[in-house]
């Protein structure tokens, strides 16, 4: 299964993303409907969660999940909406995954501050690759069948539209062929 986080929301709202989210639809993306106008944003920085705001955020992403009967194994791909509060232990992750793991979910985050479906493609870490690289590793066999959940694509803008719905086409195309 594969699902994605609706990105013309709360005050991203734009023509762009919901040419995204259009995008999603037609590549058959279920939708991960959150209430992102809940989830307190820092003040400078209205993109990124405070502390209280990213814990309302993965304890509604993992309602959300359970509400649609996601069980076992659960790859979650994300930008800066989970890497932000990351350090070096990857605490932001960890979270994510205990919130899954109370809800019965085995889960795996995949966080990259800057990525989307397009986004940071030129390094190698859009969310396409990210999944890549999960399935090239040692456990990839066991990723194979998960629910793949993504969260972004905001970041995508700068490289338009018709870039970030390849970068969708390309990424449901490499969890049909897994």
């Amino acid at each position: 299964m594969l699902l994605a986080s609706t990105t013309d929301v709360a005050h991203w709202r734009s023509p762009f993303c919901a040419g995204v989210d259009r995008a999603l639809d037609t590549c058959g993306f279920g939708r991960v409907e959150l209430p992102w106008d809940t989830f307190q944003v820092l003040q400078r920085d209205r993109d990124h969660f405070t502390k209280r705001g990213f814990d309302a955020f993965r304890q509604a992403l993992a309602a959300e999940l359970a509400r649609r009967d996601v069980v076992g194994d659960v790859l979650v791909i994300a930008d800066s909406t989970i890497d932000y509060l990351n350090d070096a232990s990857r605490s932001a992750d960890a979270a994510v995954c205990r919130a899954l793991r109370a809800r019965g979910m085995v889960p795996r985050v995949l966080s990259e501050g800057g990525s989307g479906f397009c986004a940071r493609g030129h390094a190698g870490h859009d969310f396409c690759e990210l999944a890549s690289g999960v399935l090239r590793g040692a456990d990839g066999a066991r990723w194979r069948g998960a629910t793949w959940v993504v969260i972004g694509g905001w970041n995508d803008e700068r490289c338009g539209l018709a870039a970030a719905s390849r970068g969708i086409e390309r990424l449901r195309a490499l969890k049909r062929h897994v």
